[in-house]
């Protein structure tokens, strides 16, 4: 199968969930005998050279664009029917260089990945008769409105609610472009229903690397430690940890004094690389490998209050059997079971209750380890997921193939 797949970013490094979703799901299609083509925006904050994807892809293009948010602009498309949050992923040189290759190749599937992309839908459609789909990453407008639920002040709250209303009506105007859709998780494919999407759709879950994801020999993983892994350039992780350390952390080394706290991820804002200050707490602003990290600590914490789509860094902490305490937002979509493969918490109380309780059942945390890597080893391995894809493709084309005909 002949695929252009269409990024809002080169999918490296390796250290957020979104880059790594994309790049394997590309990885494996690649390395299943697929001719995949990328079209990749190459953003100044995420800049990678576009040599460093020729391993796992067909043929790559790039364009440069700087997609920073601009107060400036974010107040001046305040009220335009395309949104800001969408807007600045459109540029002319990248729409360009899609026409020319449209028009030099005929492709069995366009793949967008990441809503904002599918302002290139209608370019796409004038210069090519192939399906195209979408791969969801998060339902926008709800992560949005989550925000709004969690905001500080009035003005706040009435900015996010009125960039929800934005995003909804940008979704359900182009989400009906569409010849097809796959989210990451059951609900959000209950919520793209709810924007009037009537085609195709369907949950395939982002996976894993197993072979990456097993414990090393000369790793320790040590006792009675906390850590949290996100990337804080996304607001809900920096909402996350902000909260637990507000909330939850000074109550927790009152009752167990000898605990550790392990943050780490990309792009830490001075606020957070500041909690290194504090007794017990240790900041990694540069985590080199996400596995030996996950392996060097003990208990992953997931106190994400806002957020959409599907967590990887759960499932790699599963994969790699570690206890996992999460909000039931965090872990939302993926297969995880109360007191089985995840521990559930919400409140304060309840993540001090469940930390608590693991120090001290041992039996209890080896359980739920094992359970989790289970899960991950049946549940999200890439070639199932990778398959998936391409039965979906298939649907897709089918039912494309049926529409034209008539």
């Amino acid at each position: 199968m002949n695929i252009l797949l269409i990024l809002p970013r080169i999918p490296l490094p390796l250290n957020d969930g979104g880059a790594v979703a994309t790049y394997n799901g590309l990885k494996h299609l690649h390395a299943a005998g697929h001719r995949v083509t990328v079209l990749a925006l190459n953003p100044l904050k995420h800049h990678q050279p576009p040599a460093s994807m020729q391993d796992v892809c067909t043929t790559i293009h790039s364009v440069r664009i700087d997609t920073d948010v601009k107060a400036s602009r974010a107040l001046l498309h305040l009220f335009d029917a395309v949104p800001y949050k969408y807007r600045r992923f459109y540029s002319p040189a990248f729409e360009a260089l899609l026409v020319q290759i449209l028009q030099n190749e005929s492709f069995d599937i366009v793949q967008i990945e990441h809503s904002p992309m599918v302002v290139y839908t209608d370019t796409i459609r004038q210069h090519s008769d192939c399906p195209i789909v979408l791969r969801n990453h998060n339902v926008e407008y709800i992560l949005v409105e989550r925000m709004a639920a969690n905001a500080g002040s009035l003005p706040a709250r009435w900015y996010f609610q009125h960039l929800a209303r934005g995003a909804k009506g940008f979704e359900e105007r182009y989400y009906q472009k569409l010849d097809g859709i796959f989210a990451m998780t059951e609900i959000d494919c209950e919520r793209i229903r709810g924007l009037g999407f009537r085609g195709p759709l369907e949950a395939i879950p982002l996976g894993v690397n197993l072979e990456m994801f097993v414990e090393r020999e000369d790793i320790t993983s040590q006792s009675d430690t906390l850590f949290y892994f996100g990337a804080f350039d996304w607001r809900p992780n920096c909402e996350a940890i902000h909260w637990f350390m507000k909330e939850v952390f000074n109550k927790l080394k009152r009752r167990h004094p000898e605990l550790k706290l392990h943050i780490g991820g990309k792009k830490p804002s001075p606020a957070i690389l500041a909690y290194d200050k504090l007794d017990g707490v240790v900041v990694h602003p540069d985590v080199p490998s996400a596995p030996a990290f996950m392996q060097s600590y003990d208990i992953l914490i997931v106190p994400l209050l806002t957020g959409g789509g599907m967590r990887v860094k759960i499932v790699e902490a599963m994969a790699m059997a570690k206890p996992i305490i999460s909000t039931r937002v965090g872990a939302e979509g993926i297969q995880a079971k109360n007191g089985v493969n995840i521990m559930f918490a919400e409140t304060a109380e309840e993540f001090i209750g469940a930390i608590s309780r693991l120090l001290g059942d041992r039996g209890l945390k080896d359980n739920l380890a094992a359970n989790a890597r289970t899960t991950a080893r049946s549940t999200y391995n890439w070639q199932s997921i990778t398959s998936a894809t391409i039965n979906f493709y298939e649907r897709i084309r089918e039912k494309h193939r049926t529409a034209v005909g008539s």
